[in-house]
């Protein structure tokens, strides 16, 4: 079938089309709008260390010269990015923070702090949140699990040069709907579904 008869088709059951097209554009904007809020937020640690350092003083396995010292401290960044990495981490966050796990899911879970190593001793943290309140609660039980896991690593050795994770935030923002890409999808989404519904019909009525 060529495309004019394709148009046709659609122009004898006009009505129809534009009946499905403003149907289905209603009601996927309905839904659009009627989902809950969302809030982006961000975190972000500083590695420092607990003690002063003087020189290129040798404390068990790291030479604190500068560039050692930056080498370690890179090291126990990516150890920290892998932390809130794991489900099991993650899940001790939301019970601290008392909120519900946003997945059940241990991929999902994986994925609910977007962590991100900008330099040796920085890391920024994005994740999501239904309302600003919660945003602070994750950020403070975030706080509290790293600060616990950082110091029981040092619990045997006890160096008084041991990292110290220094946090900073939270900065919250309202999720905000990219309007015209919504408003695209939709007609154009609802422009293929008139045209299956016309052609449906039309196959519909021929067969009866």
């Amino acid at each position: 079938m060529e495309l004019k008869e394709y148009v046709k088709i659609i122009k004898q059951h006009r009505v129809l089309f534009g009946g499905i097209w403003v149907f289905v554009a209603v009601i996927a904007f309905i839904w659009v709008f009627s989902q809950p809020e969302s809030f982006d937020a961000t975190m972000s640690i500083d590695i420092a260390r607990q003690g002063a350092q003087s020189g290129t003083e040798i404390a068990g396995e790291y030479d604190y010269d500068q560039f050692y010292r930056l080498e370690a401290d890179d090291r126990f960044a990516n150890t920290v990015v892998q932390w809130l990495k794991d489900p099991g981490v993650v899940n001790s966050i939301y019970s601290d923070s008392k909120l519900k796990v946003p997945s059940e899911s241990l991929r999902s879970l994986s994925g609910a702090f977007r962590a991100e190593k900008l330099a040796p001793n920085y890391i920024r943290i994005r994740y999501n949140a239904t309302t600003p309140g919660n945003a602070g609660a994750i950020f403070r039980a975030t706080e509290k699990i790293i600060t616990e896991r950082s110091d029981s690593l040092n619990a045997d050795s006890q160096d008084q040069n041991w990292f110290k994770v220094i946090f900073s935030g939270p900065i919250i923002a309202k999720k905000k709907l990219p309007l015209l890409p919504v408003a695209v999808g939709v007609v154009a989404g609802g422009f293929l579904v008139s045209i299956f519904g016309v052609m449906a019909r039309h196959y519909w009525k021929e067969e009866t």
